[in-house]
């Protein structure tokens, strides 16, 4: 179980240059193109922008602020409310649209040649044991309340646990969190 702190991670910009985004955990390989096999992120979104092009990867969006987002993917308008998930190919024209307000969601990415991903909102009610990651996957929890802990340690918004092969203690508390899944292909 590693700790993957908000308060460590560097603020960058999309590839387009439109939005910003910090990267919650990036894959150690990358593809032809240069970019991560996978990431997971979480991205800003402040005004009308269009979202950046990315080949041969799906991407999986949660928003996770406010009253969620509004966005035009290819030419079809979606109304997507907090903690709802949409998932859509990375070459599909995508674009904010009615922006009012900075938004912020968790964007997870992954070339199809590596695997599949999947993304799940979970509510943390009490206690909840945190298992080890299965073979050949990468598990991540975001912390989307800032009434969370683990082991007894308070998570921020955005804070995010990495299972990995041992277990990794309790969540603890009250609140969302998205689950991300990576099955890496084999």
């Amino acid at each position: 179980m590693k700790l993957l702190s908000r308060a460590s991670r560097e603020v960058r910009p999309w590839k387009n240059a439109c939005g910003v985004s910090e990267d919650i955990i990036v894959a150690p390989t990358v593809d032809a193109s240069g970019d991560p096999s996978w990431r997971v992120a979480l991205a800003t979104v402040d005004r009308d922008v269009p979202f950046s092009s990315f080949r041969g990867m799906d991407r999986i969006l949660m928003p996770i602020s406010g009253a969620g987002m509004e966005l035009a993917v290819d030419g079809e308008f979606k109304r997507l409310p907090r903690y709802s998930i949409l998932s859509f190919r990375g070459e599909a024209s995508v674009a904010a649209r009615n922006v009012r307000t900075p938004a912020q969601d968790i964007n997870v990415m992954i070339d199809r040649s590596a695997g599949a991903a999947a993304m799940a909102r979970r509510y943390v009610v009490g206690s909840t044991p945190l298992r080890r990651a299965a073979d050949g996957q990468v598990t991540v929890i975001v912390a989307l309340a800032p009434t969370l802990r683990h082991n007894g340690k308070p998570l921020r918004i955005g804070d995010a646990l990495l299972l990995d092969d041992t277990d990794g203690g309790y969540l603890t508390g009250f609140g969302e969190t998205a689950l991300v899944r990576i099955t890496l292909a084999r």
